[in-house]
């Protein structure tokens, strides 16, 4: 379904002579190129990295979602709004929302 992980974030690269960002994604192969921002690369540098942890933010909701279910016998995690924005941030990212 989703490119494999683990992604990892690459230092600014040059995509073009006036077009640079940071490539995510597994080994060298770029999923996404965030572009680089000459007046905010905090802000370029963060989203790089949230991007590149995706995967592993993905499997371990989705992990934890599961664990909390299989124990969940009075079902009181399952209708939590927590529990309820976890699935619903699931949905998204695997586009049905």
């Amino acid at each position: 379904m989703f490119t494999k992980g683990p992604w990892m974030k690459s230092g600014v690269r040059s995509t073009s002579p006036t077009y640079k960002g940071h490539g995510v994604g597994p080994d060298s192969d770029w999923v996404v190129i965030v572009p680089y921002n000459d007046k905010d690369h905090s802000e370029c540098l963060a989203n790089a990295h949230l991007i590149a942890a995706a995967p592993e933010l993905y499997e371990a909701l989705t992990q934890l979602i599961d664990d909390l279910s299989n124990t969940d016998e009075e079902g009181l995690f399952e209708h939590s709004e927590t529990v309820i924005r976890c699935r619903l941030a699931l949905s998204k990212a695997r586009g049905e929302s």
